[in-house]
Order: structure tokens, then C-alpha cells, then sequence
């Protein structure tokens, strides 16, 4: 009479059975880690008008009230035929998400208004972030005045 395969044996059918239930384990390990991540990611917290606190742009750096946002100098302004549209590059190294009103001021150099701005930043996961506003005289009047952003 042959023998067996070891496989077919009932010490085989365990090895197994173990075998599998292991490489089963392993494979859930990633969605559990990739789980516990996205729970520690922090919503972003409202703007609250009565408490907003303005800074110039190039000098707002790292935004107190939500931390880990960090507001760059990176500008780019766009003329249309409308307005002219103002993109600013935010980082958001806190892993911040959700939605946040974003209030904005154009200021003269002596400090007198000209224009006050609002738009809604949405921060996500992946991808670059931008605070989009719309301004509506040129972009030659805008490269004179001083922008301020209110969180």
C-alpha cells in the first residue's frame, strides 16, 4: 500500500487550515492600520465671527487657531473678464479635513479698506490645497494693496 501525500494525512488538513487562517489575519492587518489612521484625522474647527484674528499673507506662516495649517507666499493672480481670482497655496501638514469659511480684506498700504472677501477652504486628504478668492477691481490694483487673511 502507498502512502499518503502528508498533505491528505489529518495533521496536513490543520497545518492548513492554520496555514490559511494566518495568511487570512495578515492580509485584514492593512484596512485595521489603514482604519486607525483615518480616525486620527482632525476635523477642522469653524470660524467663529466674533473671535477672527486677520494676517497679512506673507507674514500668516503657521495659522494658530488650526494647527497644522500653514499658509505659504505662493500668490498667483488671474484676470478674467469679471474679477480677478487669487490663489494661495495652503499646507496642510496637520491632516486637517472638512470645510472652513475663510474670511479675507484688501487693504491700501495706509491700512484703509478697499474690498472684504470670503470663500470656503476645503481641505482633503491628498493633492495640493488652495484658498481661492475673487477680487473685483484689477490685478494692477490688487499688486498695490495689502491682503489679509481671517481665521
Amino acid at each position: 500500500m502507498a502512502k499518503r501525500p502528508w498533505l491528505l494525512t489529518q495533521i496536513g488538513m490543520r497545518l492548513s487550515v492554520v496555514l490559511a487562517f494566518a495568511i487570512s489575519v495578515a492580509a485584514v492587518a492593512p484596512a485595521l492600520w489603514q482604519f486607525s489612521e483615518d480616525q486620527q484625522r482632525q476635523l477642522v474647527s469653524q470660524l467663529d465671527p466674533k473671535a477672527i484674528t486677520y494676517c497679512e499673507i506673507e507674514a500668516c506662516g503657521s495659522i494658530e487657531k488650526l494647527s497644522g495649517l500653514t499658509i505659504t507666499s505662493d500668490v498667483e493672480i488671474t484676470e478674467s473678464e469679471y474679477a480677478t481670482e487669487v490663489r494661495i497655496r495652503v499646507i496642510n501638514s496637520g491632516r486637517l479635513s472638512g470645510t472652513r469659511e475663510v474670511w479675507a480684506q484688501a487693504r491700501t498700504k495706509e491700512g484703509t479698506l478697499v474690498e472684504g472677501m470670503r470663500t470656503i477652504l476645503r481641505l482633503t486628504e491628498k493633492g495640493p490645497q488652495f484658498i481661492n478668492l475673487s477680487f473685483t477691481g484689477t490685478a494692477s490694483e490688487l499688486k498695490g494693496l495689502r491682503l489679509f487673511l481671517g481665521f
